[in-house]
């Protein structure tokens, strides 16, 4: 077998000689470096299910790494629970009114049945307990078939398929052609939200076919206007896309099909029809692709890591010369917009998965060799290649639809491949029906007349030794805390929205949950758990307790329900969450008033209690002992090892103070530390010295104040960070002050890094600044193993001051190192094209240092890998300082040795913009260029530059908007062998 058969490239693609490409959905800056690679696949386990009952009508993944299958047999749903190894935990039987055609997890921990019962659309929903709650039927006066089930994430779900019906019953609008897609939208309870129709129109046409016995050509006519829904995606922005098959002609819904110039026009293929529509089912734009199909050929759409979308057809060509029609599948990739961004055809396809990354899985099993034999004509024997013995077969594709592997998997007898499902650990779960026994790679023996196969692949791909990898779903994840954990891995926490996307296999609880991703030394995900209750739940702080499981410490909006056990006390509480090392709960606690209580750190003493420290608002009562002295003040927790408070104390002034730091001290006691913006009152013995300043409190093991010290300048003074070397602290944050009171040396321009050293009793030893002409706010800061300085934050200077290096966008990742004396040694920003926030830094095992914030960045400057929407986790692993220190890429070998691309550089800031944008270009060889400014439809707005481009050196352009409409514009640069695009946005 061939594969792929041919790939078709229909925009912009870079391409060298060896086969290095990437392809432009969204934005693309290209700097690629290279290594070679070999790629491995290993069976990690299989498990078979017995084939003597109903063979499984549908398989899912389930919210704790594992997954369900369902089968229908004389109206009974027989549910198997498998655990994410595998193995059998569950069974259960339901009696069901419809058919089986999709399920769908619900937000309760249930799941939502859909099917057909009596020509309608038919859903029926079961508790987490397996019960019934509900069933309810959708339609018109003829005939609805459900193909579809979305769950969405504020808890509704949609249904699509296609209706013969007009107006009636369920159905609100007419059939517009013979047949439509009709989507039903609909609550937690089953209410109907809305239903839409989208349909073509009636029209009698010319269809040619050949002659049945002479092969004369003859002409009969044919009624069109059918349109059958085949597959739903949810966009980023929260609309779907459909995808299906129309013969209709222009007309109705369909404003991009042929058109009608005659009374009887000619017809001769079905198209592939894409409509997207927002999340109210109002229809933005269709696209029609014609194909040479006599039959329906749209078969699937899934959603890719870039935010585009990935359309599978099967094309049946007229007459093959056997008798038959002959048969090849189509993949293709289209963007948010439905332009078409590659095709590649394939012999065979059941299945297709995105990877991690932005590559493919195809799964199928060649049956037929790529002929089918037709349904209304005679064939030959001789023309119909049956291949006797079957097997999962895998091919993995690049970004671009090019094959990067294959593998056959199977034993001595027949194997059908249906579906590809994501694990827990980041590698594939094969699923399909096998009538093998022990032999070949089945290491199970045969027990039904078809077994269900599960077989886990793990795909061996070695990570580079320096590297940079985002985790994201479709929505916001936000960064906010990482740690080494004890196997040489790394734990990074924060919070999300996102729910089933991306690298969130996890459902979201509410609205924002606590989100940990679990990685190994080279950043590979290995799990990722979400914890949440009914509203807004904000992680802070993750540590690793002296069990060798973690402590989740956050804040929390939520009352009793999902995995809090206890309700609120006021607005927001401090909520812990204990876990087993495989992110399993243990228990949960929640700690407040009945105000603002902000939970930011978390230790563990050696005894196995927590201090917990944050800030409240909170007058005395529930948790809190003792009244706010005035706004917000620094407030500790001390816990046992489960979770009972032992005891609180409240530290502040007649304003706002806010805890961000805690330090253990060398004789047990802690080293509090914030920002302040209270004069001399309540607890605070030194007046303000300008807007917000520097206040660290000194308090023994008990809780008791010892003293307090305030540091700062004339403007605002923010601290983030603190530490401990030997007797002594550092204390780390931003200010924008000038030289005077306790700052050395003013502002570089806008905010920069300050760094204080102080003696063990709170003097200032010295104090250090770092900053460029504009805002850079320090986040994190660690003392190194050679007594350095690391410190960390994100910046929006370009070159200037301290800052060695221009933006990459927006605002970039950027550290300083300083020595123990607070001398400057060196700098190093890193960041896309986007917005980049450092949150945290973390020396690594071989001396160098893992960053980690968020970024909102698709592939540009040193981001590698596409968005998966909104902003990411984002890691950087920066190589030690006996290397380069640089983020290095991961490259991949396509067919061919790999080679070093040339390096490009194309950047465009401020972005997004309002009147002025300025981009600057290097090219490493002197070459013509063209830089040209297309709006969102593609249009041509503008011709920045058009000349020669010296090597090495920096060209600048400017562009006015002036009075260009506010949104999305594309920066394009053409050379004479590539083509780079960026995405710009102005904001009016």
């Amino acid at each position: 077998m061939t594969i792929p058969l041919s790939a078709k490239i229909t925009e912009p693609l870079i391409k060298t000689k060896k086969h290095w490409l990437i392809i432009l959905c969204f934005l693309m800056i290209v700097n690629i470096g290279s290594s070679t690679i070999m790629f491995g696949q290993t069976i990690q386990w299989q498990t078979g299910i017995s084939g003597n009952s109903e063979r499984p009508n549908t398989m899912i993944g389930t919210q704790d790494g594992g997954y369900l299958i369902a089968s229908l047999n004389n109206s009974i749903i027989q549910f198997i629970k498998l655990d994410k190894e595998g193995k059998v935990t569950l069974k259960r039987s339901i009696v069901s009114s419809g058919s089986l055609e999709a399920i769908v997890a619900t937000q309760d921990g249930g799941y939502l049945v859909g099917g057909n019962l009596k020509s309608d659309y038919w859903v029926m929903k079961i508790d987490k307990n397996w019960s019934k709650v509900w069933e309810k039927s959708y339609g018109g006066n003829s005939t609805e078939n459900l193909v579809s089930l979305i769950g969405n994430q504020d808890g509704s779900f949609l249904l699509g398929g296609t209706s013969y019906s007009n107006k009636g019953k369920s159905k609100t609008q007419d059939l517009k052609g013979l047949s439509d897609f009709w989507l039903v939208k609909i609550d937690g309870s089953g209410a109907k939200i809305w239903d839409k129709s989208f349909g073509g129109v009636k029209t009698w046409a010319i269809d040619y076919v050949g002659g049945e016995y002479d092969g004369d050509w003859s002409a009969d006519t044919i009624l069109t206007g059918n349109s059958y829904l085949g597959g739903i995606a949810s966009t980023p922005e929260g609309g779907y896309i459909l995808g299906g098959s129309t013969n209709s002609f222009a007309g109705g819904d369909n404003t991009s099909g042929d058109s009608v110039n005659q009374d009887f026009p000619q017809w001769d293929a079905w198209d592939q029809w894409i409509i997207k529509i927002d999340n109210d089912g109002k229809q933005i734009w269709d696209k029609t692709e014609h194909t040479n199909s006599y039959i329906p050929p749209f078969k699937s759409i899934i959603s890719t890591l870039d935010g585009c979308f990935l359309i599978t057809r099967t094309n049946y060509d007229l007459y093959d010369g056997c008798g038959g029609y002959q048969r090849y599948n189509t993949i293709s990739k289209v963007n948010g917009l439905g332009i078409n961004l590659w095709e590649s055809n394939f012999n065979e396809y059941t299945s297709i998965f995105p990877t991690k990354d932005g590559g493919y899985l195809v799964g199928y099993s060649p049956y037929f060799n790529g002929k089918a034999p037709a349904d209304d004509y005679n064939y030959y024997d001789e023309c119909y290649q049956d291949v006797s013995e079957n097997d999962f077969w895998i091919l993995k594709l690049d970004a671009n639809g090019f094959e990067v592997w294959k593998k056959i998997i199977g034993g001595n007898d027949q194997e059908y491949l249906t579906n590809i499902f994501p694990t827990y650990d980041g590698n594939y779960l094969l699923a399909g029906f096998s009538n093998s026994g022990i032999s070949g790679d089945k290491t199970i023996d045969f027990e039904g007349t078809e077994d269900f196969w599960l077989v886990k692949l793990k795909e061996d791909n070695p990570f580079a030794a320096n590297w940079n990898l985002r985790y994201g779903g479709w929505n916001d994840e936000n960064f906010t805390t990482i740690l080494k954990t004890t196997d040489g891995g790394y734990l990074s926490g924060g919070y999300s929205n996102s729910s089933y996307t991306g690298d969130k296999w996890s459902g979201s609880q509410g609205k924002n949950d606590y989100w940990i991703v679990k990685s190994d030394k080279d950043g590979k995900l290995q799990w990722e758990q979400t914890y949440g209750g009914s509203n807004d739940d904000y992680l802070n702080r993750v540590i690793q307790t002296l069990d060798g499981g973690y402590l989740l410490a956050g804040s929390s909006l939520s009352g009793l329900g999902g995995d809090k056990r206890q309700g609120s006390r006021g607005d927001r509480d401090y909520w812990i969450v204990k876990i087993d090392s495989k992110g399993n709960i243990e228990w949960d606690k929640r700690f407040g008033g009945k105000g603002y209580d902000e939970l930011k750190k978390v230790i563990q003493l050696s005894t196995g209690e927590y201090i917990l420290a944050g800030y409240s608002l909170s007058p005395a009562g529930g948790d809190k002992s003792q009244s706010s002295q005035g706004g917000a003040d620094f407030w500790l927790v001390k816990i046992s090892k489960t979770g009972t408070k032992i005891w609180d104390k409240r530290y502040g002034g007649s304003l706002n103070d806010l805890l961000s730091g805690i330090v253990e001290t060398a004789d047990g006691g802690y080293l509090l530390s914030g920002t302040s913006l209270s004069g001399k009152s309540g607890d605070k013995s030194q007046g303000s010295r300008g807007g917000s300043d520097f206040w660290i409190v000194r308090v023994d093991k008990n809780g008791k104040k010892l003293w307090d010290k305030t540091y700062g300048g004339s403007g605002q003074d923010e601290a983030f960070s603190s530490g401990r070397n030997g007797n002594d602290f550092f204390i780390a944050g931003q200010s924008d002050s000038p030289a005077g009171a306790d700052k050395t040396r003013g502002s570089q321009g806008g905010k920069d890094f300050w760094l204080l050293k102080l003696t063990s009793t709170g003097a200032k030893v010295w104090d250090k600044r770092f900053g460029g002409s504009k805002d850079d706010e320090l986040k994190a800061s660690i003392l190194t193993k050679d007594g350095s300085y690391i410190l960390a934050g994100k910046s929006f200077s370009d070159k200037s001051g301290n800052k060695s290096q221009n933006s990459q966008g927006s605002s970039d990742y950027w550290i300083v190192k300083a020595d123990k004396d607070g001398m400057y040694q060196w700098d190093k920003r890193f960041g896309g094209s986007g917005t980049e926030d450092l949150r945290a830094v973390t020396q690594t095992a071989d001396g160098g240092l893992l960053l980690a914030g968020k970024s909102d960045s698709g592939v540009s400057g040193d981001r590698t890998q596409p968005s998966q929407g909104g902003t990411d986790f984002w890691l950087v692993k920066v190589a030690p300082e006996i290397k380069s220190i640089v983020a290095a890429r991961e490259a991949v070998e396509v067919e061919e040795p790999a080679i070093r691309t040339s390096q490009v550089n194309l950047i465009a800031y401020p972005n997004p913009f309002s009147d002025k944008v300025t981009i600057t270009l290097t090219l490493p060889q002197a070459q013509p260029a063209t830089i040209t400014m297309y709006d969102s439809q593609g249009r041509k707005v503008a011709n920045l530059f058009q000349g020669e481009v010296q090597a090495n050196q920096e060209s600048k352009v400017e562009w006015q908007a002036g009075s260009n409409a506010e949104g999305l514009y594309i920066l394009q640069l053409q050379t004479p062998t590539q083509r780079h695009s960026q995405k710009l946005i102005i904001l009016k």
